[in-house]
């Protein structure tokens, strides 16, 4: 069984077809859009937080390999690399880019899932709120397999960064 098909119970048979072939599957393909919100302290934010580089069109490929009950999600967006650790934890979803981690709550809605952050650590203390990169994401289905778009907030700044495409199952 797969991490999400875990994390979700019998609510993973509500995903479109797509989106479950995508999460038991070990990856994907697609082209994206990433774009860095103006001003130098969300460019900074996005540097430091090794986010992918911003770009139209880019060729994007993910693959997923599952590791003692994880899942290593390796992110290439034509150059840029985002690789994170996500788990099952409590009923969230918990992703980590070491020393950052955020949980998640995961809803599925029509179909497809909303990704909600509700906590952040760093090298597991929790932070403050006001202090929290808040993250949402979307998944739905689409013609050529699902379209995706997240987002990365700061308080005090908001969005700073936002990337989006479709993917294809591999």
């Amino acid at each position: 069984m797969g991490l999400y098909r875990d994390l979700l119970g019998q609510e993973y048979e509500r995903l479109a077809p797509s989106l479950q072939i995508f999460h038991d599957g070990p990856g994907a393909e697609g082209r994206f859009d990433v774009v860095w919100s103006p001003g130098w302290a969300r460019w900074m934010a996005c540097r430091i937080m090794q986010l992918p580089k911003p770009g139209s069109d880019l060729p994007t490929q993910l693959l997923v390999c599952a590791k003692n009950g994880a899942e290593v999600w390796d992110r290439t967006f034509e150059k840029s690399k985002l690789v994170t650790i996500q788990t099952a934890e409590k009923g969230y979803l918990c992703e980590t880019k070491w020393p950052i981690s955020f949980e998640f709550e995961v809803r599925i809605v029509d179909g497809g899932l909303d990704y909600s952050s509700k906590r952040t650590r760093i090298l597991g203390c929790p932070l403050p709120s006001f202090l929290s990169v808040r993250i949402e994401a979307t998944e739905r289905p689409s013609e050529a397999g699902l379209y995706t778009r997240v987002r990365f907030l700061l308080p005090g700044l908001g969005q700073i960064c936002q990337y989006e495409g479709e993917l294809r199952s591999t």
